[in-house]
């Protein structure tokens, strides 16, 4: 696989796009992709299967054919989280109760953190 990170093929178009779909902030969707693959660079389920968030099937982690692919599925898994269709995740509206679901570490200030730069970039 070539395209190892989201710098090689990000879309601003493709982004906002999923975003309208899955009604899921872009910059919110692009800081979990950051922390969870480290630029595209730092992941092995990224690197071997375009897998930006650790998504399981089966118990190993799911492989995407291309990046979209492997995005889409991010916002797919994102969006149930803040919808409540799962009843054992429940609707989730802040980061922190998204994080606290979603990771095991206590990151929500770093996905913070990435997110204000997203958006603090925009406006330079």
């Amino acid at each position: 696989m070539e395209i190892t990170g989201l710098i090689e093929f990000y879309d601003p178009i493709y982004i906002y796009e999923l975003s309208e779909k899955y009604s899921i902030d872009p910059g919110f969707a692009l800081a979990t992709f950051i922390l969870e693959t480290g630029w595209g660079r730092e992941s092995k389920a990224w690197l071997d299967g375009y897998n930006p968030a650790g998504i399981t099937c089966g118990g190993a982690y799911c492989r995407y054919n291309n990046p979209e692919q492997g995005m889409e599925a991010l916002y797919k898994l994102l969006k149930t989280y803040t919808d409540g269709s799962v009843d054992y995740i429940g609707k989730r509206n802040t980061v922190e109760q998204v994080r606290s679901k979603w990771s095991e570490s206590k990151d929500t200030d770093d996905v913070l953190e990435i997110w204000r730069s997203i958006y603090d970039k925009g406006r330079n």
